[in-house]
Parts: C-alpha cells; structure tokens; sequence
C-alpha cells in the first residue's frame, strides 16, 4: 500500500500516496483549511437531546420551533448549535406531546402551533381567479389573471415570512460564530 501510485495532475508523473497526503499537508496545514477555532469544534451529543429554536429541516424531516430531537452525526450538527438553531434541553424540562405523531415539545403553546400547522386539514386555498369580462381582450385578461396570481402568491407567502420575523425576534441566530463574521 505505501508503494500505491496516486493519479497525478494531466501532463505530469503519479505521485506516490504519502507523497500525496504530504503536500495536501503542506498546502493546508494539518487542520485542513479550516481555521483552529472551527477545525477543533467538538460534534454534539447523539446521546443528548436538543431543542429546535426554529423552523428547519434536519436530516429530511420538518423541526418545529420548541421541538425536541437529538442529533444522528450529521456534518453541520456543530454548526446548528453554534448558531443557536438548537439549544441542549435542560434535564428537568417539562415536555408535551403532540397527540397527533408524538413529536415532543417544551411548551403547550408550541406544541399546539406544531399541531395546527402540520396536522391540520385545513390548507391555504386562494381567493377564485378573475372571470373574463365580455368584451374584454385576451391580452387585458391574461394581465388581470397574472396579477390575481401574484397576490395569491403573496398571500400564501405571508404566513412564513410572519412565522420567520417571529423567530428571529424570539430566538436570533448567533452569527458571530460564521465565516463571514471573521473576514
């Protein structure tokens, strides 16, 4: 295996793997690119459990805010904690549970907001599209229908932008601890 050729750059020889790993070791240091501060950050806890301080997607399911997970080793389970996206759940915390799936959360409040937006049967249904006028012209309809269509939109995106700004006053993302923070 140390005698293992690596494919080199077109036009130029194979270098040796150790040859290889050395000048990556070179280039970047032992770390990698990432500074100290980043490359040394300690994983989170599969065995302890964290609450969601807002609305996200982890590993392909939906976390409401007020929701309690815990982690499966994913990349940026550091990064959700750092930016307070989670907090670790405090042992003597009371929980409720949603009747509906079980998802288990750390107020009534929460858990009831959770149960009416994700199992509930009633959906964003917008008002009815603009009847065509006699006499009006295909072109002035498509420009009414087109406007319609926007404000429906916009009505259906209202909710999340007010469930975003609620967030962010409630629970602000801490990013001093970003890359765009150190430049």
């Amino acid at each position: 295996m140390a005698n293992e050729k690596a494919a080199g750059a077109p036009g130029q020889a194979p270098a040796s793997r150790e040859a290889a790993h050395a000048a990556a070791a070179a280039i970047m240091g032992e770390a990698g690119n990432k500074p100290d501060h980043v490359a040394n950050r300690e994983a989170p806890s599969k065995d302890k459990k964290f609450v969601s301080m807002r609305t996200f997607d982890y590993n392909s399911k939906p976390l409401d805010r007020g929701q309690i997970f815990q982690f499966v080793g994913l990349g940026g389970d550091a990064r959700l904690r750092d930016l307070k996206y989670v907090v670790e759940l405090d042992a003597n915390s009371t929980l409720y549970e949603c009747p509906s799936c079980g998802a288990q959360f750390i107020q009534m409040g929460l858990r009831d907001g959770h149960a009416k937006s994700r199992h509930s049967n009633t959906r964003f249904v917008p008002p009815a599209p603009p009847i065509r006028e006699p006499g009006e012209t295909i072109h002035s309809y498509q420009n009414r229908l087109d406007e319609w269509a926007q404000a429906a939109g916009r009505m259906a995106d209202s909710h999340d932008e007010r469930r975003d700004k609620m967030e962010n006053d409630i629970a602000p993302l801490d990013l001093s601890k970003t890359q765009a923070s150190r430049s």
